[in-house]
């Protein structure tokens, strides 16, 4: 890459032979501060090469270290796994014979509660279930789980809502809790309606030939009052009865509800009931 400057000598030739006439000719002595400046500005330490060679030294060594941080980037990003990779990496996981929650756990832990998982994943996790061990905690959650064929569980334990409200209808929350319990005693009769909760309805959650079961428990003061009006998503159903509709409370006790919705065609439901008394 070296250059030689052609030029330059006949540039210096130049100004010496202006300087030789200025100096023999001028009577300013401005002239000849200003004629030395110049001349000893041009008056380099080194050739116009030199200066050429060891800027391509410069640039070269520039180049080399920039060529070694790039593949130092490189080889660290490498190491990186990714989105598919961890995509595939969980699949295989939640497909192995049989998947632990505890190690899905472990697997939430390492990356995070905000570990950018895909529909595909969250998905495959949530219908591969059941899952031997543990309880699932931490980024992964599975909104619903489908299981096909035999399910074997040691207990079960229901989510039983506290309410304290005595008359006005019921919003039964079937997304929120499996049992509800007003422990305060009633002062009226009182419609019920079935929801999925405040956001969904209870036929967007009940696939057709799907069918969902609830208790409700009302305590008794020393006049007793029921359940005397039924509805799903605001609309009037009758419940089938065992034993016979209600037409009374029990004084002093606890009424227990007990509600299986079957769904049959859209927005269509079959709605079993019945009412046991605890005093």
């Amino acid at each position: 890459m070296s250059t030689t400057n052609t030029s330059f000598s006949t540039l210096i030739t130049a100004i010496d032979t202006k300087a030789q006439s200025l100096a023999s000719s001028t009577t300013d002595a401005k002239d000849l501060v200003y004629l030395g400046k110049a001349i000893e500005a041009l008056n380099i330490p080194d050739t116009v090469s030199a200066v050429i060679d060891e800027g391509t030294t410069q640039v070269a060594r520039v180049t080399s270290e920039g060529t070694t941080q790039v593949a130092a980037v490189q080889a660290a990003g490498a190491s990186y796994a990714t989105q598919a990779d961890i995509d595939s990496s969980v699949s295989a996981l939640v497909d192995s014979a049989p998947a632990t929650l505890d190690t899905l756990n472990e697997l939430a832990a390492a990356l995070g509660d905000d570990a950018n998982f895909s529909t595909t994943v969250t998905n495959s996790i949530a219908t591969k279930l059941p899952l031997a061990g543990g309880t699932l905690t931490g980024g992964l959650t599975a909104p619903s789980v489908t299981v096909n064929g035999t399910l074997k569980i040691e207990e079960v334990f229901e989510k039983v809502a506290l309410a304290s409200s005595t008359s006005g209808t019921i919003g039964y929350d079937f997304l929120g809790q499996a049992v509800v319990f007003f422990s305060n005693n009633q002062t009226a009769n009182r419609t019920i309606n079935f929801v999925g909760d405040s956001g969904n309805t209870f036929n967007s959650i009940l696939d057709i030939g799907q069918s969902a079961t609830c208790a409700v428990l009302l305590a008794q003061g020393s006049t007793a009052y029921y359940l005397n009006a039924y509805q799903v998503d605001g609309s009037a159903v009758t419940p089938k009865w065992q034993g016979g509709a209600p037409t009374a409370g029990t004084a002093s006790g606890i009424d227990v509800y007990s509600f299986t919705i079957i769904k049959t065609a859209d927005a269509t439901f079959t709605v079993l009931a019945s009412v046991a008394a605890f005093a």
